[in-house]
């Protein structure tokens, strides 16, 4: 067991490089372990939780649920789909994204709505479709799931589907006011 103050190289503590490490207690926690020299003068040798509730604050140190700023685990992405936080606990954790350290927890919602709903996880090349087009919409009756060999190609054929039908209502809407428009310039036309 290494004693505070102990300093090794970095491959003898399992790290890559050639830095020296010192074994440590944080002082504000207690916390011990093993830190590399430069980290131990930039932050004198407080943890990274210590470390960041010295930096910014009590509320944003902490994370998650306890946190007094959550709302709720949703967020809005710049695709248009809505991502939500899973805890641990959850069943259907594992579908969430993967990140270098394991985990986030993080999965979309329309993916996690199908899923409860079947009673299953979702593999990750079945594709939950929106029936409307409008992916915040995550009703059940707007989900449908595609999945098979050619679950890509059908989904982006309903896509294509759908966009040609709405650029064919705007063009039938356009073409109904001109027409209206025509009409209204030849009954004038006639009463003069």
């Amino acid at each position: 067991m290494p004693q505070i103050g102990d300093r090794i190289r970095a491959d003898k503590v399992g790290r890559v490089g050639n830095h020296l490490y010192e074994y440590v207690a944080c002082p504000t926690c207690g916390a011990e372990r093993w830190v590399q020299g430069t980290t131990l003068v930039k932050y004198h040798g407080g943890c990274a939780i210590c470390a960041r509730i010295k930096m910014r604050g009590p509320r944003l140190s902490v994370r998650g649920s306890k946190n007094t700023a959550w709302k709720g685990g949703r967020t809005l992405l710049k695709t248009g789909y809505i991502r939500v936080r899973m805890m641990p606990d959850d069943p259907l954790f594992h579908m969430g994204s993967v990140k270098k350290d394991g985990r986030s927890g993080y999965v979309l919602e329309h993916r996690l709505i199908m899923a409860r709903q079947i009673g299953r996880p979702l593999e990750r090349w079945e594709i939950v479709h929106h029936k409307n087009g409008i992916r915040t919409d995550n009703r059940i009756e707007n989900l449908e799931l595609l999945s098979g060999k050619n679950a890509r190609q059908e989904h982006m054929a309903t896509i294509l589907l759908q966009q040609e039908n709405e650029a064919l209502r705007k063009r039938i809407s356009n073409l109904e006011a001109r027409v209206t428009l025509l009409e209204a310039e030849r009954v004038l036309a006639e009463k003069v």
